[in-house]
């Protein structure tokens, strides 16, 4: 089983509790290999990373990858190139026919043999529907449109269709439409080619914030997905520790964190992060009090 990450140094504790959470439910009966795309981890950082993956069966590898080669890409929401990396993942691995293709900032719930084992019908790529799929098939005229934090590709199909060139293509002839970069551009290249994965795999943290409603997915198929999900992706600003979250999925968060090397940054990070959130609240709520 192939597990793909990518990422820079700011990225590296999500990925370690990413990696623990993997091999906390994992069987055991299948030997994993994980691979980071990286641009600028420290070597001290990967050894953090090697600790974890120091196990029977299990191996880690780093692939430095030149950012320069999408040099113009849009870069709308996080001012880097790494979330284009995973473009890259037929080519830097030929003797692989499939890999799974992940976010670092998730938390695995459940054994992810059973997502690597998924039928792909035939298609390129295997993903789940994103929760503002309504209004972004709107903006680009598609009838379909999926989140790319988690991505199960059959390698052997994008090399024989040589899919990364038709991406790079697709990045140049609509560069001014791709507000979310990489899962546009894939959205726009692999359009109704997608094989659809249980939203149980790609389990958005905000499900769990009770000020939303979800139109987009069946209330059946998300009640059980709640109940049972296979991964939770902390996507947007809702990530681990956020005060945004949900008490129950952040506590399960930081159960894992604990456990990895990483869970002094983890910390670090959440209390800077939900300082701030205070503050835009006490600021906002000051000014309305005054306006009053």
């Amino acid at each position: 089983m192939h597990i793909v990450f990518a990422g820079n140094h700011r990225f590296v504790p999500y990925i370690g509790v990413a990696i623990h959470s993997i091999l906390k439910h994992s069987s055991g009966e299948q030997p994993i290999r994980f691979s980071v795309l990286e641009n600028g981890i420290s070597e001290s950082d990967r050894q953090k990373l090697r600790m974890l993956c120091d196990l029977p069966g299990v191996e880690l590898d780093f692939k430095q990858v030149d950012a320069s080669r999408f040099e113009g890409a849009p870069l709308s929401r996080f001012r880097s190139h790494e979330p284009y990396f995973r473009l890259l993942i037929p080519e830097l691995f030929p003797e692989s026919p499939r890999a799974l293709y992940l976010d670092g900032d998730i938390l695995v719930c459940d054994d992810v043999s059973a997502l690597y084992s998924s039928n792909l019908n035939g298609q390129p790529m295997g993903a789940c529907d994103d929760v503002s799929a309504t209004k972004h098939m709107e903006r680009l005229g598609l009838k379909q449109y999926f989140n790319s934090g988690v991505l199960l590709m059959d390698l052997e199909l994008w090399r024989k269709e040589n899919l990364f060139q038709q991406s790079m293509d697709s990045l140049r002839d609509s560069h001014d439409q791709l507000l979310f970069e990489d899962q546009d551009l894939l959205n726009l290249v692999l359009r109704e080619r997608i094989s659809t994965l249980d939203i149980r795999w790609n389990m958005f943290s905000i499900f769990y914030s009770k000020k939303l409603a979800p139109s987009f997915f069946s209330g059946t198929d998300l009640k059980s997905a709640l109940e049972k999900p296979g991964i939770i992706h902390f996507s947007g600003k809702f990530k681990p520790y956020c005060v945004h979250n949900a008490f129950r999925i952040n506590w399960q968060y930081h159960r894992y964190a604990i456990r990895t090397p990483f869970w002094r940054d983890l910390i670090s990070k959440a209390m800077r992060s939900n300082m701030s959130i205070w503050r835009w609240r006490l600021t906002r709520r000051f000014a309305s009090s005054r306006q009053a």
